[in-house]
């Protein structure tokens, strides 16, 4: 089965994650605006995608203090277990 590629502005889902991790393990925590700046819809789509999809396989964690403010992002050292995350692993 061929699995579908999401793709905004022509980059990947898959490359908006890793840029997502990496500023992540690199500059700590993040503030995202996904929609500050004068973003294209299917950006703000994707980079949305991508931050759920990290939270789903644990690489992130997020918060949000208010509806529709700012998300918090930042590096699962721990999934909900208590073992290490599979980046912390390596």
């Amino acid at each position: 089965m061929i699995e579908p590629v999401l793709v905004a502005d022509g980059v990947e889902l898959d490359a908006y994650s890793h840029a997502v991790v990496s500023a992540v393990e690199t500059l700590g925590p993040a503030v995202v605006s996904l929609t500050a700046g004068d973003r294209r819809r299917s950006e703000i789509v994707v980079s949305l995608l991508a931050v759920l999809e990290l939270v789903r396989l644990g690489r992130i964690k997020t918060q949000q203090t208010e509806l529709f403010g700012e998300i918090v992002i930042e590096r699962q050292t721990t999934v909900p277990n208590g073992e290490p995350t599979r980046a912390d692993s390596n």
